[in-house]
């Protein structure tokens, strides 16, 4: 499984949390026995079924009182020197190793594989503007003119080779909007 190699490169640099998110039974006693000391979160789902990203991660920041990160089970961090640089500045919301661009405004959107978030700030946003860090196929009507003002819309999405608003980027975008980096 690409979790354990992945979880090995972090587990002596941050306190690890697995979330198992859709995971088999074999799977999760694997990962007990690989790591009997992390805790872990299971999320109880279907059979072969899990939750989607945006909305995991929307419950993760609805319900922290500090600020977290989160590394996806296929994200390999070779160099644990990176997360000493997670120290925010003044106005950023999030860290992150990956960014798209949007070559039509210039916006960086931050990836999701590996990424420190500033949950203070994004609860306000959520919020204030009433969405989530879900994926988004149609702009709610409230942001709809906040994201035109940074000339974003369905026909222009961060990722413009999508017809959506992928897992955190609708967030990402209110975040930008509102001043924050």
């Amino acid at each position: 499984h690409l979790l354990i190699p992945a979880v090995r490169l972090v587990q002596n640099h941050v306190k690890v949390i697995l979330i198992l998110n859709g995971i088999s039974s074999v799977e999760r006693y694997t990962l007990q026995k690989e790591f009997p000391e992390t805790p872990s979160l299971r999320i109880w789902t279907l059979p072969n079924s899990s939750w989607p990203h945006g909305h995991l991660l929307s419950l993760l920041l609805r319900s922290s009182k500090r600020d977290f990160g989160i590394i996806d089970h296929d994200f390999f961090l070779f160099d644990p020197s990176a997360i000493n640089k997670l120290i925010f500045k003044e106005n950023e919301f999030a860290i992150c190793i990956t960014i798209w661009r949007n070559s039509l405004t210039g916006i960086e959107f931050p990836g999701t594989h590996f990424l420190y978030l500033r949950a203070s700030i994004l609860q306000d946003i959520m919020a204030q503007h009433k969405v989530g860090a879900n994926l988004y196929k149609k702009i709610p009507i409230n942001v709809k003119p906040f994201l035109e003002e940074i000339g974003l819309s369905m026909d222009n999405p961060p990722k413009e080779y999508q017809s959506f608003f992928d897992s955190f980027l609708l967030l990402s975008a209110l975040a930008m909007h509102d001043g924050f980096k």
